[in-house]
């Protein structure tokens, strides 16, 4: 319990810097900059290390049905087209606003979709709580949301153009959308657990057959 809390508090250390790199990528473009990462830390990486903890990880995806592998890659395909959007929402609006509206909306929505789709719904308790923290979540989204749009009236108010106060709201659209299709990631990881649990039933330890979902 403690590792793995120890390598989400190091995970969320990660997911929550790199967007920084987005802020200075000049001169090269924008999509120059998300080829790159892409392709290094979606593909190369990931990839990478499923080898390295599991070298047979692609027998176990073989065995794993077509349906299911269909699923999780539609919510990829869903989950690739967000994160451009993220990455273009941060273009935008930055990377504190677009965090708050992204991952708030895709947290709530991925935790809670699984558990309607596979009926794994917990204790009444249990519910309760997790119900209570989404809609916290889903209201610091609206107040990030709000400061956004009051942000756009200050600037287009003071003269400055309605060039950035328009750039802002299309952000938030943006990254509203974003979380909305990245919340397929959840969803896919949940489906894609199958080809897990074939490796651990052929002795593969569970921490290291989570890397081939």
């Amino acid at each position: 319990m403690i590792y793995g809390f120890l390598l989400l508090l190091l995970a969320c250390c990660f997911q929550g810097s790199f967007g920084l790199g987005m802020k200075k990528y000049q001169p090269f473009s924008w999509e120059a900059f998300w080829a790159i990462f892409s392709l290094v830390g979606i593909l190369i990486i990931p990839v990478a290390w499923t080898w390295v903890e599991v070298p047979d990880f692609f027998s176990y995806i073989r065995q794993t049905p077509s349906d299911v592998l269909w699923t999780a890659s539609f919510c990829g395909f869903l989950w690739g087209i967000s994160s451009i959007m993220f990455g273009k929402a941060i273009d935008s609006i930055g990377v504190s606003l677009t965090y708050g509206v992204n991952m708030g909306i895709s947290a709530s929505l991925g935790s809670l979709i699984p558990l309607f789709i596979f009926g794994n719904i917990p204790a009444a308790g249990s519910f309760t709580v997790l119900l209570i923290g989404t809609a916290i979540m889903l209201a610091g989204v609206a107040v990030i949301t709000r400061a956004g749009l009051l942000k756009e009236k200050i600037i287009t108010a003071s003269g400055q153009g309605t060039s950035t106060g328009s750039r802002l709201s299309k952000g938030l659209i943006i990254a509203s959308a974003a979380g909305l299709g990245s919340a397929a990631m959840n969803i896919g990881f949940s489906y894609a657990n199958e080809a897990a649990d074939i490796a651990v039933d052929q002795g593969i330890a569970r921490i290291s057959a989570s890397l081939i979902s």
